[in-house]
């Protein structure tokens, strides 16, 4: 394969955790050929990366080339443009109150000032949870207490009524059904 004829995409990475390898998406786009209208379609290539350099995020140019292993047929020719990626986050920023101006110190003394307003309205409000709780939990233990009560009561009555057939006519089995196949052998035995 000649290096003039050799093809170039550009894409992003989207994985970089395989040693000299990165996974880049290529998004392209292609025309219906029903409706015109245009279709944007993204593949993936596996591409071999020598340096580690790229990272994910990064726009990056990759050439085509011999085949590196089963699936790598690409390799990475330029990062375009890097993504930088924010070392601190905004939790770790601690502001020094000496050095916060007076409107910005009564702002942050009145947003800690709600934060302890809405941890005491969280103790009531699970105060308030508690006690439904502990009346629910009555009311359920009544009901329970009513169901076991019925639920005997409907015991000893199936038993007497299961005890007057039982001392009463015999009633005799109905007759089941049998099928031709069953019919047909209790012929040919009598």
């Amino acid at each position: 394969m000649s290096f003039e004829n050799r093809k170039i995409r550009t894409g992003r990475v989207v994985s970089d955790k395989m040693d000299q390898t990165v996974v880049v998406m290529v998004e392209w786009r292609r025309r219906h050929p029903l409706y015109g209208k245009s279709m944007r379609r993204m593949t993936k290539f596996n591409v071999h990366d020598q340096t580690n350099g790229s990272m994910v995020g990064d726009i990056v140019e990759i050439v085509e080339s011999r085949p590196f292993s089963k699936s790598k047929r690409w390799r990475l020719k330029k990062i375009i443009s890097r993504v930088d990626i924010e070392e601190m986050q905004p939790e770790d920023i601690v502001m020094d109150p000496s050095v916060v101006p007076s409107r910005a110190r009564r702002r942050l003394e009145s947003s800690t000032r709600g934060a302890e307003t809405e941890v005491s309205a969280e103790t009531e409000v699970s105060a308030e949870t508690e006690v439904s709780a502990e009346t629910e939990v009555s009311a359920e233990t009544e009901v329970s207490a009513e169901a076991e009560v019925s639920a005997e009561t409907e015991v000893s009555a199936e038993a007497e009524v299961s005890a007057e057939t039982e001392g009463g006519e015999d009633k005799p089995k109905p007759k089941r059904r049998k099928s031709a196949k069953t019919e047909a052998k209790t012929e040919d035995e009598a």
